[in-house]
């Protein structure tokens, strides 16, 4: 099955549920349909593919979801919750659609403005265009910003915000992001392997290894992440690094 059929049906799943227990409405062709969807993903293959086929035919199921939701912040949760699982399947323009629905109902919130900027950040990655894409960082930094200033100490806004000036050029700024994540959590592999490679690129070869160290302590032995710590203390070893 394709992955965009997998989405869709994660997605009615879940404005069913929130038809159900946020608005109470009672059953209307468009709740049987999705509740009958619902059951069959919860079966083997030849039922998820029928529930796909049930689903493409109801060409306004998304936009009833927002219909029946009577309240505004049901309307958000549900936007917000659309959107979250865009966002994992990559679906970078999709899921801007519902986070706009969500901020019109509340602009400053948290999550809605983070999710901007992760976004952002990633459609930077989808353009060659160079006026585009320093479009899309000012877009993510805007963001980024609105996020911070509504929870200063998010280890998510500060990894982010870290990334971005990492590949920037700015370095230092960016191991300062980093260095206030792990003083919240000394042990948030991201920022472990964000730091260590800032250390790296000073040539601050002392501190990187010992946070490799630190990363190889911490680490699941067969996982993906220590095969690139003792790779990367292999190259400190080889350059004599104590």
């Amino acid at each position: 099955m394709k992955k965009v059929d997998w989405v869709f049906i994660v997605i009615i799943i879940f404005a069913s549920f929130s038809i159900g227990f946020f608005a109470g409405q009672s059953f209307t062709p468009f709740n049987r349909a999705l509740r009958k969807a619902q059951e069959l993903t919860r079966r083997g293959v030849a039922e998820k593919e029928k529930a796909v086929e049930i689903l493409t035919k109801q060409k306004e199921l998304l936009d009833a979801s927002f219909k029946y939701a009577q309240l505004e912040k049901e309307r958000q949760i549900i936007a917000l919750s659309l959107a979250n699982v865009l966002i994992k399947y990559e679906m970078w323009n999709e899921a801007l659609k519902y986070l706009d629905i969500a901020r019109e109902i509340l602009p400053g919130d948290y999550a809605i403005n983070y999710n901007y900027a992760f976004i952002y950040y990633n459609l930077k990655k989808t353009v060659t265009n160079q006026a585009q894409q320093k479009e899309y960082e000012e877009k993510a930094l805007s963001y980024l910003e609105i996020a911070l200033n509504k929870i200063p100490e998010s280890p998510e806004a500060n990894y982010l915000y870290g990334a971005m000036l990492y590949e920037s050029g700015n370095i230092d700024k960016a191991a300062e992001k980093f260095l206030n994540i792990l003083k919240q959590n000394p042990n948030e592999v991201r920022s472990l392997f964000a730091l260590a490679r800032i250390y790296y690129d000073k040539k601050d070869y002392t501190k990187a290894k010992k946070l490799y160290l630190k990363l190889q302590q911490i680490l699941p032995k067969n996982s993906n992440e220590m095969e690139k710590v003792m790779q990367n203390l292999e190259i400190l070893n080889r350059l004599g690094v104590e």
